[in-house]
């Protein structure tokens, strides 16, 4: 699997001629069009008039899922769960098992408040990407609080300001003096093996 990082918070996973993409954000995001990505799946974590995506820039080949709910396209299996968002906007998070992978996308998660079910699913995440402070998203010790608890594989930070300040704070947080910063991050089921709670910072393209 391949994942890399477009600021402030989408993500594309990538195995083979499968891929996806996590918060594709909103049309002031990006310079060029959303198809850019090139992707299967579009996941939407807040669903409103700005966002990048519509089903109407899609092709037949492509699908989006927008809202709370249980999904299997192309072989991917995906669990959404409301939460809360900034400025009382619902936030959706995303579980999903990709290839072997279990990801866990949390969007723009405002609070530390989940659903009994979210927990559970996102409990057993691999590897958890997770809003740090920027744009209304959790503070860096609510998500520092909120990874340790989940205790996945690898956690990759995502809503952070460009100046690096809630990244510091975080990792302050957390425990972790460094963390290890790629362009993109290459891994397969057993490099998962052995790892607990590392944090990888993935440069933003």
């Amino acid at each position: 699997m391949i994942i890399t990082f477009y600021s402030p918070a989408a993500v594309k996973a990538q195995v083979g001629d499968k891929s996806l993409v996590f918060s594709p954000g909103d049309r002031n995001t990006y310079r060029s069009k959303p198809s850019r990505f090139s992707a299967d799946i579009f996941l939407v974590n807040i669903n409103n008039s700005f966002s990048a995506i519509k089903k109407d820039d899609l092709s037949e080949e492509q699908s989006l899922i927008d809202g709370p709910g249980e999904y299997e396209l192309a072989g991917i299996f995906i669990k959404a769960f409301a939460s809360s968002g900034p400025e009382e906007l619902i936030n959706t998070i995303y579980v999903v098992d990709f290839e072997g992978i279990r990801l866990a996308h949390l969007g723009a998660l405002s609070s530390v408040e989940l659903s009994n079910e979210a927990a559970e699913e996102i409990g057993s995440a691999d590897i958890l990407f997770i809003p740090i402070g920027d744009q209304g998203t959790l503070s860096p010790a609510q998500a520092a609080k909120l990874a340790t608890n989940i205790q996945p594989k690898i956690i990759i930070p995502i809503f952070f300001d460009e100046k690096g300040k809630n990244l510091t704070l975080f990792k302050k947080e957390i425990g972790e003096d460094s963390g290890e910063i790629l362009d993109k991050l290459s891994i397969k089921k057993k490099d998962l093996e052995g790892k607990e709670s590392e944090v990888v910072i993935l440069s933003a393209i």
